[in-house]
């Protein structure tokens, strides 16, 4: 089967995955279209390549995403936990699947004792926050490593000078996380132990696989992030 693909934008994100989708397995024709011509459907899926991009549509335009097959939207699509109801409203008629990429990653043998001490670069060059880019990778790849999803009574973030410093405990382990200011050639380490920065191509096209067979994560798994990430940040203050 052939699909016709719109990808909003034309920034970095846009690239990997238009990239992404030129290589797939399946037949694919993508183009990059702007966000003032979502009003004209002329694909079958529409990706939204970019964290908080859904608060750049103008929202006359939203419900024309429901023209569309199928959208995929880049995580996290806004960061205000109220703005969930509003959105789940608007978009209610669109078929929407939020991508997390780092719920692609490959599996790590991460050390099975007490207490496992990460480090996190956020890359400030790629203009990344690390509360709203970074933290939700984090969050993502302990999802997909352990199985556990963070728990607000027993998970924090506080900020130390440079660096943020993410706790939670998960399966009877305490995960130390410090988002330290980093550059493209620093590496997360699991206690000592590198692991490289992912293949986005791959990564992308192992979503868009899964989605496309029906296998997704559930819109909540994102609304839930969201509300998780402002009641940290609550606590903190």
């Amino acid at each position: 089967m052939e699909y016709s693909v719109n990808v909003l934008g034309k920034g970095l994100h846009s690239i990997r995955y238009t990239d992404a989708l030129l290589f797939s397995s399946y037949s694919i024709k993508a183009d990059n279209i702007e966000i003032s011509d979502l009003d004209k459907h002329t694909s079958d899926i529409l990706i939204i390549p970019e964290p908080n991009m859904m608060e750049s549509i103008p929202k006359c335009l939203l419900p024309f995403l429901a023209n569309y097959d199928l959208v995929l939207c880049e995580k996290l699509p806004f960061y205000d936990s109220c703005k969930i109801g509003e959105y789940t409203d608007i978009l209610k008629a669109v078929n929407i699947n939020y991508i997390h990429s780092r719920l692609y990653d490959d599996l790590i043998n991460i050390p099975q004792k007490p207490e496992v001490n990460i480090n996190w670069p956020n890359l400030y060059s790629f203009n990344m926050s690390p509360i709203w880019h970074t933290l939700p990778n984090v969050i993502d790849w302990l999802f997909k490593q352990t199985g556990s999803y963070p728990i607000a009574d027993v998970t924090k973030i506080i900020k130390k000078n440079e660096d943020y410093i993410f706790t939670t405990i998960l399966n009877d382990i305490m995960y130390n996380v410090i988002i330290y200011p980093g550059d493209i050639d620093d590496l997360v380490t699991v206690d000592s132990q590198s692991i490289q920065w992912p293949n986005y191509i791959d990564t992308y096209q192992r979503a868009f696989n899964q989605v496309i067979n029906g296998k997704i994560y559930e819109a909540n798994y994102t609304y839930n992030e969201i509300k998780l990430i402002n009641q940290l940040l609550m606590k903190g203050k």
